[in-house]
């Protein structure tokens, strides 16, 4: 029993409560002071990383890309690389059959080493750089123009493109003025 089960009036003041169904599927509690996700405990990680440290359990990860993918289908959704993507992040979402939305050659680069294919793989994002769109071209993966301005810019490119090569715009969608 807490003190707010003893005083209710305190519950408003204390930030809310944590619920359980949002933590990690590995995350185990060990005695009253000590959480462990993947069977690591929290505590080790901060004092070996620092924090503060964000943390992703590979079950988890898994799981969620396999749900997705039976929900929507081969090619019906994709992860993006700007929740972040690690080699080992790659390799978990690899086997899933989702695509991914990189936004530069290294996320790229990352996509393809974990096996990742080129076809699977959409460069997104505002500003890409020629590194990343010349990356993308060279192995066949979509790109997605930011602006209309770059789609000129990239239909008037001076190398050819893969035959396999697809593109799409991006089109903002705008609020109605009242």
């Amino acid at each position: 029993m807490t003190l707010a089960d003893i005083l209710p009036s305190l519950r408003s003041s204390l930030p809310p409560h944590l619920d359980e169904q949002h933590w990690p599927s590995t995350m185990r509690r060990r005695g009253l002071d000590e959480l462990l996700v993947g069977g690591v405990p929290l505590t080790r990680l901060a004092a070996d990383y620092g924090t503060p440290l964000h943390v992703l359990d590979e079950t988890d990860v898994r799981r969620n890309c396999a749900e997705y993918g039976a929900a929507f289908g081969p090619g019906g959704t994709a992860y993006s690389a700007k929740a972040g993507l690690t080699p080992a992040i790659a390799r978990w979402i690899a086997p899933s059959g989702l695509g991914c939305y990189v936004v530069s050659a290294e996320q790229l680069a990352t996509a393809l080493t974990a096996g990742i294919p080129p076809e699977k793989l959409t460069l997104a994002g505002a500003a890409k750089s020629v590194a990343a769109l010349e990356a993308a071209f060279a192995c066949g993966a979509a790109v997605v123009a930011g602006s209309v301005g770059e789609a000129v810019a990239l239909g008037v490119r001076p190398v050819a493109m893969p035959r396999n090569w697809s593109a799409g715009l991006r089109k903002p969608i705008m609020s109605p003025r009242c």
